[in-house]
C-alpha cells in the first residue's frame, strides 16, 4: 500500500496530474457516479458503455461517450488505441439481480477484464482503479472486515471471479509499471438502482400505504449510497493510493433499522416485524473497517445514510422533482 509515483507538483488538492480517464460501465448504477466524481476533480472522462451514446451528450465537454462491447477483443483494442487514456476505472461487470452470484458470465468478465488491462498498458495506460466486492471476504463470521487481516475466502462464483482477477493483477501490474487500486464495494443503494433490489422494493411496498409483513430484520449490513460510492472511487483514483481499500460507510445498520428509516421517509410505519421467517443461509453481519478509506485515501461520506435514504425515497417516489444536489466534498 503506497502513494502513486506519478504526481505533479503544480496540481492543487491531492497532487495527481489531471488525466484522460476511461470509465467502463459509465452508464451503470455505480459508473455514472464515478464519472461525476472525476469531472468534479478536473479530469476528462471517456465514458464507456454497451448502450448508445446519451442523446444529450456534449461532444465538446469533459465527458466523451463511447459505445463498446468489452467482451469483444477487437472492439476493446480499437477503443483503447483510439482514446490513448492514461487512467482507467473499471466498473463494468455482469450484475443481473438474482443471477450474477452464480452466472458463468463471471468467467467471461475475468477474461475480458484481463484483455482490457493488457490493451490499456500497451497503449500507455498508467493508473487503474477496479471495482471489487465485499463478497471476496469470508462472510461466515461476524467480525468487522479489514483489507489486510480478514480472510479472503469467497463463497460465490461472483466473489471468486473478482478475487481471482485481483490476485492476477497483483502479480502482473508491478512488472508493467501500472499503478493499481482495488476498491471492495459493500452494500450500495440509491438513485438508478434496479427495482428488484432491496431498497427500491421496500420503498415501493411501503409507498402503497399497506402494512408490510417482514422478518425480524436482525441481519446487519454496511450500506453506502451509490453517489458516495462513485465519489469515493474518484477520490481513490485521484489520491494515487495503491492497494486494496474497502468502499463502505464503516457503520453497521440492521435491515430492520433500514426498513424503519424508509417507513418514516414514505410516511407508512405499518411494518409487521417477525411475521415472515428470517432468510436462511444469509450472513448475519457484513461490515467494513474503513480506516484506510478515511485516513489514508482521505475520504468520508458527505451525508449520513439517513439523509441519503430520504433522497433515495424522494427520487423513486417523485422522479420528476429530482433530489437535492450534492455539495462539494471537503476533506
Amino acid at each position: 500500500m503506497q502513494r502513486s509515483h506519478f504526481v505533479c507538483e503544480g496540481r492543487s488538492g491531492t497532487g495527481l496530474e489531471l488525466m484522460r480517464v476511461l470509465v467502463t460501465g459509465a452508464s451503470g448504477f455505480v459508473g455514472q457516479w464515478v464519472v461525476k466524481g472525476l469531472i468534479r476533480r478536473g479530469h476528462s472522462v471517456i465514458a464507456v458503455g454497451r448502450r448508445n451514446v446519451p442523446v444529450d451528450a456534449d461532444a465538446s465537454g469533459p465527458i466523451q461517450w463511447r459505445s463498446c462491447n468489452l467482451l469483444d477483443q477487437a472492439d476493446v483494442e480499437s477503443l483503447v488505441a483510439s482514446e490513448q487514456a492514461a487512467g482507467l476505472i473499471h466498473c463494468a461487470w455482469d450484475t443481473t439481480p438474482g443471477a450474477y452470484w452464480t452466472s458463468s458470465e463471471n468467467l467471461k468478465w475475468v477474461a475480458g477484464s484481463l484483455h482490457l488491462l493488457e490493451a490499456f498498458v500497451r497503449c500507455g495506460g498508467r493508473r487503474v482503479v477496479i471495482a471489487g466486492t465485499s463478497a471476496e471476504y469470508d462472510w461466515s463470521g461476524d467480525e468487522t472486515l479489514h483489507e489486510d487481516t480478514s480472510a479472503v475466502v469467497p463463497g460465490t462464483l461472483y466473489g471468486t471471479a473478482k478475487n481471482s482477477l485481483h490476485h492476477i493483477l497483483q502479480q502482473w501490474t508491478p512488472t508493467n509499471d501500472l499503478s493499481l487500486a482495488w476498491g471492495r464495494i459493500f452494500c450500495p443503494y440509491g438513485p438508478g438502482e434496479n427495482a428488484a433490489r432491496l431498497v427500491p422494493r421496500l420503498i415501493q411496498a411501503l409507498s402503497s400505504g399497506e402494512p408490510l409483513p417482514f422478518d425480524s430484520g436482525s441481519l446487519i449490513r454496511d450500506f453506502l449510497c451509490v453517489k458516495d460510492v462513485g465519489d469515493a472511487f474518484a477520490e481513490v483514483f485521484d489520491s494515487g493510493f495503491e492497494g486494496t481499500v474497502n468502499v463502505a460507510s464503516g457503520c453497521e445498520l440492521s435491515i430492520g433499522e433500514l426498513v424503519r428509516m424508509i417507513s418514516r421517509c414514505v410516511g407508512n410505519e405499518r411494518v409487521d416485524f417477525g411475521t415472515l421467517p428470517d432468510p436462511i443461509d444469509q450472513p448475519h453481519r457484513i461490515v467494513a473497517d474503513t480506516t484506510r478509506l478515511n485516513r489514508v485515501v482521505g475520504w468520508t461520506p458527505s451525508r449520513s445514510n439517513e439523509a441519503r435514504i430520504l433522497e433515495t425515497c424522494q427520487s423513486i417516489q417523485h422522479p420528476a422533482q429530482g433530489v437535492m444536489p450534492d455539495r462539494p466534498h471537503h476533506h
